[in-house]
C-alpha cells in the first residue's frame, strides 16, 4: 500500500463521508522513458542509469556538441548531480565538491525546435528551448526525488458492523514540488480529482462543523 503523504474530509451530497488521499506514487512513470521529449539528456554515471539511453562516450559527445554549436544549430545546457542521501539534478548545480559534479548535458537542436511549435523563428528558438530544457530538467528532478504522487478518494460505508473505508476514485502520476496544502491542491488539480473547495483536515473538525448546523 503506498504511504500516505495528506488526508483531508468532506461530506458530499448525499450525506456520505469521504477521505481524500494524497500518496507516494510507487511505480510512476519516468519522463524520460515514457513521456515524449523534445530536449536529449546525454548523462554518464558509475552507479545510476540517468537521462536518455545513448552510446556516446563522454569524449565523443563533448566533441559532437561543441561542432554543432560551432554550426548554431544546438542549444544546450550541463547537467549537475547531487548524491546525498537523494539524489537531485539541476543545470544550474549545487554548492557540495564532495556529493556533486556535472554528469551529462541536455541539448534542444534547431531543426527540431522549429519542428515543434509553428510560432518559433530563428529570433525565438534559443529561448525556447532553453525552457523546455529547463522544464524537462525540473520535471525529471521530481522523478528522482520521488515527488511523484497519487490521489486516492475513498467513502465510508457503514453498513456492516464495523464501519470501512471504499475505494471510490484515483489517479496517479502526478509530479509536484509542492508541499503542504499547496501540494495537495496541485496534486488534486493535476488529477482532474472531483473534490469539494472546502475539506476538513481531521474528522474531529468536520464533526464540529456538523454538530454545529
Amino acid at each position: 500500500m503506498s504511504d500516505t503523504v495528506m488526508t483531508k474530509y468532506f461530506m458530499d451530497d448525499n450525506g456520505v463521508l469521504n477521505r481524500v488521499r494524497i500518496v507516494e506514487d510507487e511505480c510512476p512513470f519516468n519522463p524520460r522513458e515514457d513521456w515524449g521529449n523534445l530536449g536529449h539528456m546525454i548523462c554518464w554515471h558509475s552507479r545510476y542509469d540517468l537521462g536518455d539511453e545513448h552510446n556516446y562516450s563522454v569524449e565523443d559527445f563533448r566533441e559532437q556538441l561543441l561542432q554543432w554549436d560551432k554550426n548554431r544549430e544546438v542549444e544546450f545546457l550541463p547537467l549537475y548531480l547531487l548524491d546525498h542521501s537523494i539524489i537531485t539534478i539541476s543545470t544550474s548545480g549545487f554548492c557540495d565538491p564532495w556529493d556533486s559534479g556535472q554528469i551529462g548535458w541536455i541539448y534542444v537542436k534547431k531543426e527540431e525546435a522549429m519542428k515543434e511549435h509553428s510560432a518559433i523563428n530563428e529570433d525565438s528558438w534559443r529561448e525556447y528551448a532553453q525552457n523546455i530544457m529547463n522544464s524537462e530538467v525540473e520535471v525529471y528532478d521530481m522523478y528522482l526525488r520521488g515527488q511523484v504522487y497519487g490521489v486516492v478518494i475513498e467513502e465510508y460505508d457503514k453498513s456492516g458492523l464495523i464501519g470501512e473505508w471504499e475505494h471510490k476514485d484515483s489517479c496517479y502520476s502526478c509530479f509536484s514540488n509542492e508541499y503542504g496544502d499547496k501540494l495537495f491542491e496541485e496534486v488534486c488539480n493535476l488529477a482532474g480529482a472531483d473534490v469539494p473547495d472546502v475539506l476538513y483536515d481531521s474528522l474531529e473538525d468536520l464533526e464540529k462543523i456538523y454538530v454545529n448546523k
